[in-house]
Parts: structure tokens; C-alpha cells; sequence
């Protein structure tokens, strides 16, 4: 992962530390020191509706005692305490201000083929280590469709159009006549949120956008969700599938995944031009 990818990382980490903290009325630097897993909650739509927090097992129960809520080391947050307009226009900064997004991808390839090619000396390491490779080659994907979609739509205002006219999560709102005005003001905001809100390994509804936005032809996910599915499979159920068989994550398997996504973001970037765009 690249210093400015583990530098927003670690700047958001923070962010939702500060968030939560006020929420549950406890110092900042008293939770800074215990580690946790956000997971996300997510509408059928892809949007984030609110957070599980997982404290890990070496919190101590009498910190636990002290979080509203909390039920077997997890308790539920409403998505506004971590989602505000601050961090939303951060990221969406941050994006904006990023040139050569294809190179990007590129280079964080290669840094995982490094990474992936290493020898470790030791098995259990290596396991770790590849597990790891896999879960970032996925996630690199996500940050270029992501990143890739944001600047592509915020730079064109037909695309914006399209958006907006096209995207589930403006299609079931209501507002009466006398907030024709508000509504009109906060459609770019909306939309910001809309984009960074949602789920980019969620291919389905990932290639739904860029084809009812932008009027291509997505490439073929088949390969792609199967890969995110062991990568789900790692996150969340330690590297067992649905049937309870263990994922061989090897170093061969890890370059084909690899190879994967290479595929599907240079399909997408002949697709759209991106080659001879200045992003």
C-alpha cells in the first residue's frame, strides 16, 4: 500500500476513534488504546445505514461496561456518527486531488507482486502474508473504481445528470414544493456522499453505475466476484467458506487473483478512454 493510501488510513482511523468517543462520552485516548473492527451495515442498495464495532478480546470487560449498548463485545452505531459532511469532503478532496489513477493502480500492483513473491522462511507467515496480498489486490481494486468513478462523474456535469437520475437513492426521495430550492442546493452533496458511500466490491451494483452513468459497456465480473467472495471469506468467516472448507490462499493463487483484477481495470480503462485521459 502506497504512503498517501496508508496515510488516509490511518487519518480516518482516527476520525471514526474521535466519533465514537464523543458519542459514547469517553476520552479519545482511552479508546485509542484498544483495538476494534468496524464492519459496515448496508442497504440492499449498497449504502452504508450504520456500523457494527467488534472489539477484539483483550479489551477489558470493565471498559466494555462503559460502552451503551455494547452485547458480546459488539454494539450497533447509527451510520451519523461516523458519517458527516467533514470527512466526506475530505475524501472527496483527496480523491479529486489525485492525478493518474491508472498509474496508481499500476504501481500497488507491483507492490503487491513484491510482496507476494517474498519468502518469509516460515509457513505460518507466509499464509498470513499471502492472505493479506489477496484481501489488498481486491481492495486496490475497489480504491480505482472508486476513485476512478468519482472523477470521472464530478468532472462532467451530463454524468452528474445521468447520476442522479439513474441512482436508487435518489429516486426514492420526497420533498414537497417549498424544498424544490434546498433540494436543488444539496443534489452535488447527496451525490458526493452517494459515491463515497458506496460498496465498490459489490460488482453488481458497481457495474450498474458505471454503465447507467457513463453509457459503456462494463467488463465481465464472473472472475472478479469470485475472487471477492474468498476475499469476504477471509475477512470475515478467517478464511472459511459458507460450507466450512478452508480457502488455499498460496502464492500461485494469489498472482492469478492478481492477474484477475488486472484484467478487469485495463478492460474498463480501454473502455473509457482512460489511457489518453490526464487522470
Amino acid at each position: 500500500m502506497g504512503y498517501f493510501s496508508e496515510l488516509m488510513i490511518e487519518r480516518y482511523n482516527d476520525y471514526v476513534t474521535d466519533a465514537l468517543a464523543e458519542h459514547w462520552g469517553i476520552d479519545y485516548y482511552e479508546l485509542a488504546k484498544y483495538e476494534y473492527d468496524l464492519i459496515e451495515n448496508q442497504s440492499k442498495d449498497g449504502l452504508i445505514t450504520g456500523f457494527t464495532v467488534n472489539f477484539h478480546r483483550d479489551v477489558p470487560k470493565e471498559f466494555l461496561t462503559r460502552i451503551p449498548g455494547v452485547d458480546d463485545r459488539k454494539v450497533k452505531v447509527d451510520a451519523s456518527v461516523i458519517i458527516d459532511a467533514e470527512p466526506y469532503e475530505y475524501e472527496f478532496e483527496a480523491i479529486t486531488e489525485t492525478s493518474k489513477l491508472l498509474d496508481n493502480f499500476e504501481k500497488e500492483i507491483v507492490n503487491l507482486r513484491r510482496l507476494n513473491n517474498l519468502d518469509l522462511g516460515n509457513k505460518d507467515l507466509e499464509v498470513i502474508l499471502r492472505r493479506q496480498v489477496y484481501i489488498a489486490a481486491i481492495t486496490t481494486m475497489e480504491t480505482f473504481l472508486s476513485e476512478t468513478f468519482v472523477k470521472v462523474v464530478t468532472n462532467s456535469e451530463l454524468f452528474m445528470e445521468k447520476f442522479v437520475r439513474s441512482h436508487p437513492a435518489f429516486k426514492d426521495r420526497k420533498f414537497t414544493l417549498d424544498q424544490i430550492y434546498d433540494k436543488y442546493n444539496s443534489i452535488g452533496d447527496i451525490a458526493k456522499k452517494t459515491m463515497l458511500e458506496t460498496i465498490y466490491h459489490d460488482l453488481v451494483k458497481v457495474r450498474m453505475m458505471y454503465s447507467t452513468t457513463l453509457d459503456i459497456t462494463f467488463p465481465f465480473i464472473g472472475d472478479v466476484m469470485r475472487c471477492v467472495k474468498v476475499r469476504h471469506d477471509l475477512v470475515h468467516r478467517n478464511g472459511k467458506s459458507n460450507e466450512g472448507d478452508v480457502h488455499t490462499i498460496d502464492k500461485a493463487t494469489v498472482e492469478n487473483t492478481i492477474k484477475i483484477v488486472e484484467k478487469l481495470v485495463a478492460d474498463l480503462a480501454e473502455t473509457m478512454g482512460l489511457f489518453i485521459m490526464p487522470f
